[in-house]
């Protein structure tokens, strides 16, 4: 989870346990888009979502690169 994801939880006041339920939740009615790298040698796609969770519209953004899955994004939307 970078930091501005964690601000993110902080911010909405949700644990981490809180974080791993929304992920746990999502489903594919929440995707949203995916986003292709921007940078030349960069290779990891992000993957957005808009979900609802606990009353509140979040941005969730994933990349999935050679060592496993990053949240670059935990928001209320």
């Amino acid at each position: 989870m970078t930091v501005s994801a964690k601000q993110g939880q902080v911010s909405l006041g949700f644990t981490d346990e809180d974080v791993v339920s929304a992920i746990q939740e999502l489903t594919n009615r929440d995707f949203y888009k995916s986003m292709a790298p921007k940078h030349p040698g960069f290779t990891a796609w992000q993957d957005v979502y808009k979900s609802r969770f606990k009353g509140v519209e979040l941005y969730i953004k994933f990349q999935v690169g050679t060592r496993g899955e990053l949240i670059l994004s935990f928001k209320e939307k």
